[in-house]
């Protein structure tokens, strides 16, 4: 911040965020002036022979010329952009003038350009060599130098285009006309509409860069034309939590600039909390052994009963109190969540074991439904491609799968490659006992698609939700406002009145549960055996009768959100199906329902996973800290954006940061204060409901690394992250935590991966 200006207009770039591209562009122009000065010295050589080469050496001498001074105005604004901190902007002022001059410089540099294609079309009226070859030499240096200038001239012409903003001035009367709307709690369709078209355009540039690769053939419409009614209330969402123009200046690098200062922020925190509760740990440990040794027992006896109240160092007793061991790290008793978390998984309980072997083996059928996309991402293109090319080829049945909606053994919505049929099974190979029954990737706004598995090692019918993988997903997933759940619950059987929920998950669980009761698909399968309903598609689906087996429904991230609505819908015809949900949206339900879904349904979380912690009361917190972080801010951005390499958090902090009482006046924080006001007046009109996950939820911390030997010790030694599966509250998610794997925690395969590690070192087969 703040925005450049330019000519009249605001450009979306700030003073502050020139500073690597002028200083890349400086280099470039200083090795091309080199190049240019070599061939100049060449030409010298060329033209001795040569009538008249007055005009070809005053065109490449200027052209050197412009380029260094193009290169001298790039590092005075290198220099002067790094002045002053990200808030304090006066000294920065003189970025946009030097932009200004760098741009004068560019329109003289296209004359200088049209020069030189003078000489280009017609060289023997200006230049006249003895020879051809000498001739074409002269021209080709002389052609090279144009094209240079022309492109760096298109090149600001398009940097210019892209980055241009609104008339100087016109956003400060927007900013009034939007607070009076405020003022009278109206709804400012300015920026919803603004939104609404960011979120339109975003999608078609994608569906079609990507030839529909991530998004339906037929549209983004979804059914009954969803796009248009369900895009406002997406705009409506992204405008009432993220919508700042005409209040504050802030720009896409601030942003990025407040994630780092919040990452220090956070981790400085941790390192405090983790030193304290150390102490703490280390006194209760004293305390405990002290307590048993006044009532009789001997040192060793006391250490011992208090190493086996710990289960292994996993987290506090069951009655709530403290249990500690000696000997370990504070930071992985504070990991494993002795004071976040009230209970731990003990590999000595049956009952924990049965709960991370469950969730193991059915997390397999959430990631199948990803298909050959995920699969290639995971597995890389170098070995996908053969494994669905074999798969195809060689192991999957001959013959076209029946296409026929309600057909057991149909697959809907493949490409004619069965892409997505050899994907599902490479996901699921060399499991035993597990068998296709019916699966669609027909995916538009509210139909998900989803497969139906018989596993006759488990006896169970699975419903297997796809996630977010689509442009479509993704405007489910923001469809976040809560909607009253009472009509659903009347209709499917479950306590829904004065409860709210996800609408857009209810409303793709909702399509799943129709098509399934239309087709009656899970009837015939568990409640009859299948061969008095014979499928009619050419493939026989299952190889024994799958009467009287269990359900279970599956589904991760927006699966996971749908698979718990699904489980309520259909637990009335189903009373013993069980829900696994795995990194599940915390924006879910109702505190009543995700209660009452306890009952039935497994939350699984990894580590710092960023979904499920992503409310829109965590978003709306994560936003007001980043924008305070940037008030407090008392360096430039270039600096804290290097500082995501330090590890010293806490003093990056103290030389970072201002503290909150020491906060000097800007103008930052005047448009702060306002923004903030109309906010809380924003939030008000908004339905204040909290979500959060359903059901029991099992979060696997980071605890403790393993050290690993490469080839045996020849490429050296690395460190593998191990989890401790621990028993957490929905308190415990509340907060998005700013972490370089918020992300990759949250794909499916990596949650497997560590899933399965866990069970190897339990000792619990996985199969």
């Amino acid at each position: 911040m703040p925005r450049m200006e330019l000519m009249g207009r605001h450009y979306h770039i700030a003073s502050d965020a020139v500073t690597v591209p002028a200083f890349c562009m400086a280099v470039g122009r200083l090795v091309w002036s080199a190049v240019v000065l070599g061939l100049f010295l060449h030409l010298q050589y060329l033209l001795q022979s040569c009538s008249r080469p007055g005009i070809v050496d005053t065109f490449v001498g200027l052209s050197i010329t412009l380029f260094l001074a193009t290169v001298l105005v790039e590092l005075a604004i290198v220099a002067v952009s790094q002045r002053g901190s990200i808030v304090h902007t006066q000294a920065r002022k003189a970025v946009g003038p030097l932009v200004a001059l760098h741009t004068c410089l560019g329109g003289v540099q296209l004359v200088v350009a049209l020069v030189g294609l003078v000489i280009l079309s017609n060289p023997k009226a200006l230049v006249m060599c003895d020879t051809i070859s000498l001739q074409n030499r002269v021209d080709l240096i002389v052609a090279l130098i144009v094209i240079s200038q022309l492109a760096d001239v298109s090149m600001k012409a398009c940097c210019c285009a892209t980055l241009v903003g609104e008339p100087v001035g016109e956003e400060a009367e927007q900013a009034v006309h939007h607070f009076e709307q405020h003022e009278s709690l109206a709804s400012y369709s300015a920026a919803e509409d603004r939104w609404r078209g960011r979120c339109s355009f975003l999608c078609t540039c994608l569906r079609y860069t990507t030839c529909h690769l991530f998004s339906s053939a037929a549209g983004a419409s979804g059914p009954e034309g969803g796009d248009i009614g369900d895009m406002e209330v997406v705009a409506r969402v992204m405008a009432d939590i993220f919508h700042s123009e005409g209040f504050l200046d802030v720009l896409p690098s601030d942003i990025l600039a407040g994630f780092v200062l919040l990452r220090h922020v956070q981790k400085a925190q941790e390192h405090e909390m983790v030193s304290r509760r150390g102490t703490e740990l280390l006194e209760a440990e004293e305390r405990v052994l002290r307590e048993q040794l006044e009532e009789g027992g001997s040192a060793a006896a006391a250490a011992a009963d208090v190493a086996s109240s710990t289960s292994d160092s996993k987290g506090m007793g069951a009655s709530g109190t403290s249990t500690v061991t000696p000997g370990v790290h504070p930071r992985v008793r504070f990991q494993c969540g002795h004071y976040l978390v009230k209970h731990a998984l003990s590999r000595d309980d049956p009952g924990d074991r049965q709960v991370l072997e469950e969730g193991t083996h059915f997390e397999a059928y959430a990631l199948a439904m990803y298909s050959w996309m995920m699969f290639t991402y995971a597995k890389t293109p170098c070995v996908a491609i053969p494994a669905l090319s074999a798969r195809r080829l060689l192991r999957m049945p001959k013959g076209p799968r029946s296409r026929v909606h309600g057909d057991l053994g149909a697959v809907l919505g493949d490409n004619w490659l069965r892409g997505h049929e050899a994907g599902l099974w490479e996901w699921l190979n060399g499991r035993e006992g597990c068998e296709l029954a019916y699966a669609t990737f027909i995916n538009t706004l509210y139909e998900r698609p989803y497969g139906i598995f018989v596993d006759h090692k488990w006896q169970c019918v699975v419903v297997a939700i796809r996630g977010t993988l689509s442009l479509e997903d993704l405007l489910n997933d923001a469809h976040a406002e809560p909607g009253p759940l009472d009509a659903m619950g009347k209709a499917w059987g479950f306590p829904g009145d004065g409860e709210h929920g996800h609408v857009g998950m209810a409303n793709a669980a909702d399509c799943i549960a129709k098509d399934l009761c239309k087709h009656r698909i899970l009837q015939r399968l568990i409640q009859r055996d299948h061969g008095d309903s014979p499928p009619a598609g050419p493939h026989t689906p299952l190889t024994k009768s799958s009467k009287g087996y269990g359900l279970r429904i599956v589904g991760h991230s927006l699966g996971a959100g749908a698979a718990v609505f699904l489980s309520l819908m259909l637990r009335r015809d189903f009373p013993d199906l069980r829900c696994l949900a795995y990194c599940t949206p915390g924006g879910l339900l109702t505190p009543g329902l995700a209660e009452y879904t306890k009952a039935f349904t497994l939350t699984f979380v990894l580590g710092r996973d960023l979904v499920p912690r992503l409310t829109l009361d965590a978003v709306r917190g994560l936003r007001d800290d980043i924008l305070r972080l940037l008030a407090r801010c008392r360096a430039n951005k270039n600096t804290v954006l290097r500082s995501m390499m330090e590890k010293d958090s806490r003093a990056a902090v103290d030389r970072l940061l201002y503290s909150s009482q020491d906060v000097p006046p800007s103008d930052f924080l005047t448009q702060l204060q306002a923004y903030e006001e109309q906010m809380r007046r924003v939030d008000r009109r908004m339905v204040q409901v909290r979500l959060i996950p359903a059901g029991r939820i099992v979060h696997l911390v980071k605890s403790h690394r393993v050290e690993r030997e490469r080839c045996g010790g020849l490429l050296g030694r690395w460190y593998k992250q191990c989890y401790t599966p621990v028993w957490a509250l929905p308190e415990d998610l509340s907060e998005i935590y700013v972490s370089s794997t918020m992300a990759l925690e949250h794909f499916p395969h990596i949650l497997l991966y560590n899933m399965q590690d866990v069970c190897e070192e339990w000792g619990i087969p996985v199969s």
